[in-house]
């Protein structure tokens, strides 16, 4: 789930050796709400066939953290290239991790 356009992240995706990797992709047009509200996320998770419960939302900005919780999904915050650090941190994710790969591993090994 992305806020980007379809045309660029297949692009991106393709570019970075990915395609076919994705069970479900969702793009910005596909969305009338943008972030925070939780449309395309429920709609990515509607295409996973996966329940709120089982679900986490990685991302890197507040509106990230405050569209899972509006999903009713774990929210999962990872420095990145968000500018503001504090605001992510002040949006209170369920975990703030480090990087992808420290969320990964917490949630590997809460499962």
């Amino acid at each position: 789930m992305t806020s980007g356009s379809r045309v660029r992240v297949e692009r991106e995706i393709s570019a970075l050796g990915l395609s076919g990797r994705f069970s479900a992709v969702v793009c910005g047009e596909e969305a009338h709400h943008k972030k925070p509200h939780p449309e395309a996320l429920l709609a990515a998770l509607g295409r996973l066939h996966v329940e709120r419960a089982g679900a986490a939302y990685v991302g890197d900005s507040p509106e990230d953290i405050h569209m899972a919780r509006a999903a009713g999904v774990r929210a999962i915050g990872v420095a990145g290239g968000f500018p503001n650090a504090a605001a992510l941190r002040q949006s209170e994710p369920d975990v703030l991790a480090r990087d992808l790969a420290e969320a990964v591993d917490t949630l590997l090994s809460e499962s």
